[in-house]
């Protein structure tokens, strides 16, 4: 993962405010990519008549976050908050470009 230029001086509150931010901007940028990715899989789900909710991939998914959120001591029910979050507004996509795809059909 690129690195971040954060600011080292930590005695500094608007300079931890602006880390924060550029964090924050960040974690947006990887929301756009990985939302771009759902894309890319509902045209492979499309193109093969998949169900756009794959329950084990989706178990898979969210206990491999789990796992990987615990070693990086984030708490548990946060991660499972925060992928179901992520995982409801990725099948909303895949969900809302089915029907634009239909109603242009």
């Amino acid at each position: 993962m690129e690195h971040l230029n954060l600011n080292k001086n930590t005695d500094n509150l608007d300079a931890i405010r602006e880390n924060i931010d550029t964090i924050d901007l960040k974690i947006l940028e990887l929301f756009k990519l990985r939302f771009e990715q759902v894309l890319q899989v509902w045209e492979y789900k499309s193109k093969y008549d998949l169900q756009p909710l794959q329950p084990d991939r989706w178990n898979q998914v969210l206990n491999n976050r789990v796992q990987v959120a615990e070693q990086l001591w984030l708490d548990k029910d946060f991660i499972i908050t925060i992928w179901n979050i992520i995982h409801d507004e990725a099948l909303q996509l895949e969900h809302k470009v089915t029907n634009t795809a239909n109603s242009e059909a």
